[in-house]
């Protein structure tokens, strides 16, 4: 799998409404592009950003005499790593029940990858998940790639504080949130 076939799962299959990002036009005002908003405010937002960016990964069929028992990753973005809580750390050729461990989400979401295997219907799910103390609801939308699957994680938590962080700045300093 190239590059490409990852990026044109994640735009054609799983996002095709995403938007990518992009810098602010030349032309902008300092006020439009948030830059008269104190330092700390900018840096509090582009942090908001940061979490509230989905994780795209692809993960292959594990299988013992045709019948699936795990799932190992085959790609996994840095979004993705850092929303599973795993840094830096190479998730490629891992195994899913390795990973997760014996967490409680752990069965919920292999069924969901089975699922989408056996079936070929997208699917997603919400789960909860405590990562650093806070309990985060994320979102776990997976398409069938060849035998395995594609998936986008998303903490629908940090995209709320995202936005109501966009809105709280944005009243308080009258600047149009962007994005």
């Amino acid at each position: 799998m190239t590059l490409a076939d990852i990026q044109r799962v994640w735009h054609d299959v799983l996002h095709p409404h995403v938007a990518t990002v992009r810098a602010a036009p030349q032309g902008m005002s300092p006020q439009t592009r948030g830059e008269s908003l104190p330092r700390s405010a900018r840096w509090r937002l582009m942090v908001a950003r940061v979490h509230a960016e989905p994780g795209f990964m692809t993960l292959r069929a594990v299988r013992v005499k045709g019948r699936l028992v795990d799932f190992a990753w085959d790609y996994a973005s840095a979004n993705a790593m850092r929303l599973l809580n795993h840094g830096g750390t190479e998730l490629r050729g891992m195994r899913l029940r390795e990973v997760l461990g014996p967490e409680a989400h752990q069965p919920a979401l292999f069924d969901q990858y089975r699922r989408v295997v056996e079936h070929g219907a997208r699917q997603a799910i919400l789960q909860v998940h405590v990562v650093n103390g806070v309990n985060d609801t994320y979102r776990h939308d997976a398409a069938r790639l060849g035998d395995g699957v594609a998936v986008t994680l998303t903490n629908l938590s940090a995209v709320r504080r995202e936005r109501a962080l966009q809105f709280e700045f944005a009243a308080r300093h009258g600047v149009t949130s962007s994005g």
